[in-house]
């Protein structure tokens, strides 16, 4: 988004800086919009600044919200993953063969993982709910076009 118009040198406004005055001194350096804008122009420019950065800020706080729920999902699989993990080693010490502990493992962790969800799909479906099944098909990118069994 280009705020300020192009200064009369021919330069573009956003960050390019002119020269005013060649005293012995310090040399006098201004934004290269501050001669073509009128004082309505610079508020405006503000504004949207201020705007900008406004929304930066508001989508970074409600990025915040999702923290905790993310970390509430990652602890409760973790503790489902070592349950199920310390049954397969107990498995696997009383002799099991290991590719049967490990399809079971495999069985057991997708079962545990996705049992509250289908539940909850389940219900919201009867109820005619289906912005849950919507929000189903965003989070784990399923075709909406496939058919189901």
């Amino acid at each position: 988004m280009k705020l300020h118009p192009p200064t009369p040198s021919g330069r573009s406004g956003a960050g390019s800086r002119a020269r005013v005055g060649r005293g012995l001194g310090r040399a006098r350096v201004r934004p290269a919009c501050a001669c073509a804008c009128a004082p309505a122009r610079l508020r405006a420019c503000a504004d949207a600044l201020i705007r900008e950065a406004l929304d930066d800020w508001q989508r970074e706080i409600r990025g915040y919200r999702a923290v905790d729920t993310i970390k509430q999902l990652r602890d409760g699989t973790q503790d489902l993953s070592e349950q199920e993990l310390a049954r397969a080693l107990k498995a696997l010490e009383s002799g099991k063969p290991a590719a049967d502990v490990l399809t079971q493992l495999s069985r057991n962790l997708t079962n545990k993982f996705l049992h509250a969800p289908t539940v909850a799909l389940r219900s919201a479906a009867e109820q005619g709910d289906l912005s849950l099944l919507d929000a189903t098909h965003r989070l784990f990118s399923i075709d909406e076009t496939e058919d189901s069994d």
